[in-house]
């Protein structure tokens, strides 16, 4: 399995988001990919040097729609090195590829695409998913027998940090993160109307333009689907696979008088304390 050391190395020289050093270690010290034909679904800036050197795949296809332009600058070399193809113009020959970039939705897998496959992986990227079910219901025609789909998922929006609210680049220049040491209030996107967050956050001293494109991400932005943890436990209940494993990876338990608030406006969801969870699904 890989180590914690190996990972960063690859991490740090390929540019990859800080996150993905422990999402990465976590999840493939779960599975192994060795000799295995993947399909990644909702990413596509691993390097070769994890996906087939490290971790040993025969063959990698990432479906990603790609939605923040930023990523394919960011990791020019990356997306100019490896072949890249629109999902809905994929051919055959293209599948022969052992790297191969699908830009489109898990939702909109061709039948091209079925049994193809020895297993599946997502990293942070159920949240990015319009319908969940349908992408998992093709995930699972891309899949020999016995095949699985292991996935890490999260912010989950019934979390504390559910609202997901990404770096994002402020008129001047520089970049706005909410981070460890300048949080969003927990749960704010559940508990308040974009107004009274508003409020809250004008009393914190928050600038004006950073304010409105929280408010813009957390209460419009399509990138997120806002499933409550408890409607991913019913999607993956109903698909054509078993669960696995279930894990519940990234936890905060709200304060009674908030569990109280949250089931409150939010009926009749009862689980706000999970924020990010493995799941491995079999066929």
């Amino acid at each position: 399995m890989p180590s914690l050391e190996q990972i960063t190395d690859i991490a740090r020289r390929s540019k990859l988001w800080d996150w993905h050093i422990p999402a990465l270690h976590s999840l493939f010290n779960r599975v192994d990919v060795r000799g295995r034909r993947v399909l990644e679904i909702g990413g596509s800036n691993l390097p070769r040097s994890l996906t087939h050197e490290l971790l040993g795949a025969r063959a990698w296809v990432a479906i990603d729609r790609l939605w923040d332009e930023r990523l394919l600058s960011l990791r020019a070399e990356h997306y100019g090195r490896e072949r890249m193809v629109a999902l809905e113009a994929v051919r055959d020959d293209d599948l022969e590829e052992d790297y191969l970039i699908l830009r489109g939705r898990a939702e909109d897998i061709p039948p091209l695409l079925h049994g193809r496959f020895d297993c599946a992986v997502s990293i942070a990227a159920f949240e990015h998913v319009d319908d969940l079910a349908l992408c998992l219901d093709n995930v699972r025609r891309c899949l020999t027998e016995p095949g699985w789909f292991a996935a890490l998922f999260g912010p989950i929006w019934s979390g504390h940090e559910g609202h997901h609210t990404p770096p994002f680049e402020r008129a001047d220049g520089s970049w706005h993160r909410w981070n460890s040491t300048n949080r969003l209030p927990s749960w704010s996107h559940l508990l308040y109307e974009p107004d009274e967050l508003a409020a809250i956050l004008h009393q914190r001293g928050v600038p004006e333009d950073v304010i409105v494109t929280t408010l813009q991400h957390v209460s419009r932005s399509p990138a997120i689907n806002r499933l409550m943890f408890e409607d991913y436990m019913r999607i993956f209940s109903a698909a054509r696979f078993r669960v696995v494993e279930l894990e519940k990876t990234w936890y905060f338990e709200p304060q009674p008088e908030t569990q109280r608030r949250l089931m409150e406006r939010h009926p009749p969801y009862r689980e706000f304390s999970t924020c990010a969870a493995y799941v491995r699904l079999g066929t």
